[in-house]
């Protein structure tokens, strides 16, 4: 080659190809978040050597045009992408159907020659009421109506074959004019279309990934959890469901399914805390103060150039506001985590078994997620004074490695739905409770209370009321029962003259002194700080009457009694029986098993006193 030639680079041709999307595609992944979807598209070509631009058309209309990304496997290279929106014919000015307007020409000509075989058969009908036997001859007559017979049988059949022509054209009518109907649809919403240049010096099957986002998607967890009450090991199945909805303008047809608790948000900014000063003078009210605040007519034009320029910076500088884009174009697509943990990070995700397909309806499509059996502990709860029903609940524990998102819950005990109910949200090794409903196999009566009168000395006389109530506690299950709480009350005196006893179950009151003295421990609103130690909670001798005031009371084999609040001491438990609360807890009710509780107080006061309450 001669000195100072430069060589030319290789010329290769260019190619177009136009593919459509829903129909030349597959989906291979659906992210859906919160309020919308990442969709996943393959698209499988062989092209030529050279330059190629494909079209892809029939995209949805609301997709997110800066959240595309393209990606190429095979020997190729993707050198642009560009995105807009198609210009052909609206979905108004599509021509009529030759085969709806052929259809609908025979329909009209059906239509008429029915008309004209009911009006001869109306006609005959009215021939034959005109007739007057008695001045028709019989061998006239009997002619006639032969005659009659004939023709009128012979233009209701004819009637018949026309209306059931008729009943198969109008079906044919109404399936062409819903695939008219499918394609107006089609135009209004897929109209975006993506041009993707792609080179390749050697050609061959290329593989087109093209990702976007799509608003008008979303999940929303619920559960059904199902209660065994007849078994010991494992009573609670928490069955982990989401309701997916979607109208992004297309289907997503045998699509895998990843459900994400990352939410879509338009900034990732962090927050800041700024000063906080006090001052002697108030600074704000001495701007206030100043003679321009005065004048409405300085303050109007003070306000009118201040606040525009505002307005304008702060559109320039959202990350939502783009000169291509009307507001009501799709925000940027980014994604944070959302108030939710789990043990892979920050950020759930939950890959929906197998592949389902998901159509734009805008109904909601049911799908589980997983079925989890936790740890659980069922407890029954009553109080008979209010009502003898009893309550039971679940203590139930996240053993899962997934994240429960708060959602509504249906109940089911033993099989039957009892109630919904609302599932906070959970992560995993946390607990959580779950109420169940009634519980009718457990009976309670609550029994006429007892009340018996007497007074007492000689100079100054007391008048004292003794009450005993009993309470029956009735096991009708085939298993035994634990964690069965009944709640129960004395009442509460409010004035120094009148005393409250309790009889039985024999349990301990807080004394006056330790009264004094927890009360004492704490500092007031507004005062310095205390020094370490000072709460006289801590000395040894509040140690020894709490634990003295929280010792239960052994009533019967499995049965307790104690102050309502004593299994969560915080403190010298002076609070321990001032509501007058009392709990009987069952370790074990056996199957069948019926028991009776006490409860024995003593209310006295002097005599010229009188008591209200009782």
């Amino acid at each position: 080659m001669p000195a100072g030639s430069s060589e030319q680079p290789p010329s290769y041709p260019s190619a177009q190809i136009k593919i459509d999307s829903q129909t030349d595609s597959k989906i291979i992944s659906v992210h859906l978040y919160g309020r919308r979807a990442e969709v996943s598209r393959i698209y499988k070509l062989n092209l030529a050597t050279g330059q190629t631009a494909v079209t892809i058309t029939g995209l949805p209309n609301g997709l997110d045009e800066r959240s595309i990304r393209v990606h190429g496997r095979g020997n190729a290279t993707i050198q642009n992408v560009t995105t807009s929106r198609d210009s052909g014919p609206r979905p108004w000015s599509t021509p009529a159907s030759q085969t709806l307007v052929a259809l609908t020409k025979k329909q009209e000509a059906l239509s008429r020659e029915l008309k004209r075989f009911e009006s001869t058969l109306s006609g005959l009908e009215t021939y034959l009421r005109s007739l007057r036997l008695e001045v028709v001859a019989a061998d006239i007559l009997m002619p006639t109506l032969d005659s009659y017979h004939d023709a009128y049988g012979k233009y209701d059949e004819k009637k018949a074959s026309v209306q059931e022509e008729l009943g198969q054209l109008n079906e044919e009518i109404t399936k062409e004019r819903s695939s008219l109907e499918a394609q107006r649809t089609s135009r209004r919403q897929c109209r975006m279309t993506a041009t993707i240049s792609v080179f390749t010096s050697s050609g061959g099957d290329v593989e087109i990934l093209l990702i976007y986002a799509v608003p008008d998607a979303s999940w929303t967890p619920f559960y059904d959890i199902r209660i065994n009450t007849e078994t010991k090991e494992s009573p609670v199945e928490l069955v982990y469901k989401a309701a997916i909805r979607q109208e992004t303008e297309e289907d997503w047809k045998d699509a895998p399914i990843t459900l994400a608790t990352a939410t879509p948000t338009t900034g990732l900014e962090l927050p800041k805390l700024t000063p906080w000063t006090v001052s002697s003078t108030d600074r704000n009210r001495r701007r206030t103060d100043s003679p321009a605040a005065y004048s409405p007519r300085r303050r109007s034009r003070s306000r009118s150039r201040s606040r525009s320029p505002v307005r304008r910076h702060r559109a320039q500088e959202s990350p939502c506001y783009s000169p291509r884009y009307s507001p009501r174009s799709p925000s940027p697509f980014y994604e944070v985590a959302a108030d939710v943990t789990s043990q892979q990070g920050v950020n759930a995700l939950f890959k929906v078994p197998g592949v389902i397909t998901i159509p734009t309806d805008g109904r909601e499509h049911n799908v589980t997620i997983v079925t989890l059996v936790p740890e659980a502990k069922l407890s029954w709860f009553a109080i008979p004074c209010v009502s003898e029903k009893v309550h039971i609940t679940a203590n139930v524990k996240n053993s899962s490695e997934y994240t429960l998102l708060s959602g509504s819950s249906n109940v089911y005990v033993d099989g039957s739905f009892v109630a919904k109910s609302n599932l906070p949200l959970v992560s995993p090794q946390e607990s959580f409770t779950c109420p169940l409903g009634l519980d009718p196999s457990i009976r309670i009566t609550y029994h006429p209370r007892i009340k018996q009168a007497s007074a007492s000395g000689l100079i100054s006389k007391t008048s004292s009321t003794s009450f005993d109530q009993r309470i029956t506690v009735h096991n009708t299950k085939t298993i035994s029962v634990k964690n069965l709480k009944i709640l129960d009350h004395i009442p509460v005196s409010q004035d120094s003259q009148i005393s409250v006893k309790l009889i039985t179950p024999s349990l301990t009151l807080p004394s006056p002194s330790q009264i004094k003295q927890s009360g004492s421990s704490g500092a007031s609103i507004g005062a310095g700080p205390t020094s370490p130690g000072s709460n006289s909670s801590d000395s040894p001798s509040i140690r020894k009457q709490t634990a003295k005031i929280a010792t239960p009371v052994k009533i019967g084999s499995g049965i307790i009694a104690q102050w309502e609040g004593a299994d969560d001491i915080n403190g010298s438990g002076w609070h321990l029986g001032r509501d007058g609360q009392i709990a009987w807890i069952f370790s074990g009710l056996a199957s069948q098993q019926k028991v009776d509780l006490s409860l024995a107080w003593e209310v006295s006061a002097p005599s010229q006193v009188v008591v209200f309450g009782l």
